[in-house]
């Protein structure tokens, strides 16, 4: 049986409190944790997005706000709503260089290598094994950003002897065969 139990938004600070709280608890063979780019400037975050998601889901079972917000969910005026949310959101925000600043940031990089320690022992602890799988940002796969976090990544995993499986080179060979792929 797998398990999906990634989230959009999720960094490693979520992925690790998820697997204390739950997932842990489903006696995994092997958990598969994911790095995408942003998984390094969203350690910057004021709240953990796991936070976020509980207090909607707090919201969604208040008495009489709740059965309001679980129907308007299904309706294209709520949809529509979300959509024209996140166009203003984006269009208020700066133009950001790529990469960004955060992305080599030090500190936020120590930060994610001690949290991905503290998964696999974790992971260990229950007799689970642990893979790292890094997706390229479409711009790694361009040839337009450094590959730089791959290699950290690849020295972390060597450091805490962790599985890992670096998406880069496949994604680029196939753009170089004229396919697009990359995640989404």
């Amino acid at each position: 049986t797998v398990m999906h139990a990634g989230a959009n938004g999720f960094t490693i600070l979520d992925e690790l409190t998820y697997l204390r709280e739950k997932g842990m608890a489903l006696e995994p063979d092997i958990v598969v944790l994911a790095f995408s780019q942003n998984d390094i400037p969203d350690l910057n975050r004021k709240r953990p997005s796991i936070d976020l998601m509980r207090d909607h889901a707090e919201l969604k079972s208040a008495f009489v706000l709740g059965p309001i917000i679980r129907f308007l969910q299904h309706t294209a005026i709520f949809n529509a709503m979300q959509r024209t949310a996140a166009w203003i959101e984006i269009k208020r925000r700066p133009v950001r260089p790529h990469p960004l600043p955060e992305e080599s940031d030090p500190a936020l990089w120590r930060r994610y290598r001690d949290l991905l320690g503290e998964v696999k022992e974790l992971v260990e602890r229950r007799g689970s094994g642990l893979l790292l799988v890094v997706w390229p940002s479409w711009r790694q796969v361009d040839g337009i950003d450094p590959l730089e976090p791959q290699e950290k990544l690849a020295q972390f995993a060597r450091e805490l002897a962790i599985d890992h499986l670096d998406l880069t080179p496949v994604l680029t060979e196939l753009q170089g065969s004229g396919v697009k792929a990359f995640l989404v």
